[in-house]
Order: C-alpha cells, then structure tokens, then sequence
C-alpha cells in the first residue's frame, strides 16, 4: 500500500498557477488605478513628452467619440497637467512653456487646449525641456492633429 500524501502539506510545492494571476491582476490593475504615480525619482524628457501626447491624443479621441468638448488642463505653477480628474504630475526637472488661444486660459492661471466634437482644437503649442533636451508639440487648430518637433 502506497503512503497517502497530502497536496496541501507538502510546503515545497510553491505557488500554483492559479494563485500567481491573482496577485498579477491585483498588481496590474492598482497601477492602471494610480496612473500618476511614478517610480524612481525623476522623468526623463521623452516620459514627458510621450505622456503629453498621450493625454492630448486620448483627449481628442474622446471629444469626437462621445461628441463633446474636452479640454486638457496645465497647470504650470502646480506642474499638473490632464483632463478633470485625470490629471499627472510633472518632475521637477521638466519645464514647459504653453502658448494657447487667449480664449483657453482661465481665470486660475491655468491654460488649456481644447478638442472640438469634429476633431477640431482651439490649437497651441507646448515646449518640453529638461536640460539641454528640448521637444515642441504642435496642437494644430483647424484639424486638431498632434504633432512632435524636435
């Protein structure tokens, strides 16, 4: 007769597949839920600069998607930046220089570039520097395309 042994007592049975994608979903959805959290302790200019893309591209596709206007909000004395409730933090070494419709800019000190439900903006441009690293943005008015110089 066999000795009987028990699954659940054997310790050096490790981690079962199962277990694992839990703990990989729990971690893979707490950092979609915290997407202004940053690891490390600073931003390199293209982390920057692709960040800014990404919310201004996002910001007009839900502009024509839900056929209402949107706007993305920088506050540069705070160094913030995002739509309402969306908004990211700037590292200290990331300057940026804004030049918007006067239209956008609100009475906080903040400005804005504003996606239309036709794909249209109100249009501007966003200089990045970090050091001797410099990238322009171009918001395009009239088409709302988003394109990097330099």
């Amino acid at each position: 007769m066999k000795p009987r042994t028990s699954r659940a007592g054997n310790s050096a049975d490790g981690f079962t597949l199962l277990e694992m994608l839990v703990v990989i979903t729990i971690v893979v959805m707490l950092a979609a839920a915290l997407p202004g959290l940053r690891f490390g302790t600073d931003q390199s200019h293209e982390e920057a600069v692709r960040e800014i893309l990404s919310t201004l591209r996002q910001a007009r596709a839900e502009a024509i998607r839900n056929a209402e206007t949107t706007a993305v909000v920088f506050d540069l004395q705070q160094r913030r930046f995002g739509m309402p409730g969306r908004e990211r933090e700037l590292a200290a070494s990331i300057n940026l220089t804004l030049r918007t419709a006067r239209e956008t800019r609100l009475a906080t000190g903040e400005r804005s570039i504003v996606f239309f439900p036709d794909g249209s903006a109100s249009g501007g441009s966003i200089r990045v520097e970090r050091g001797q690293e410099t990238s322009t943005i171009n918001v395009r008015w009239l088409t709302g395309v988003i394109r990097q110089d330099g």
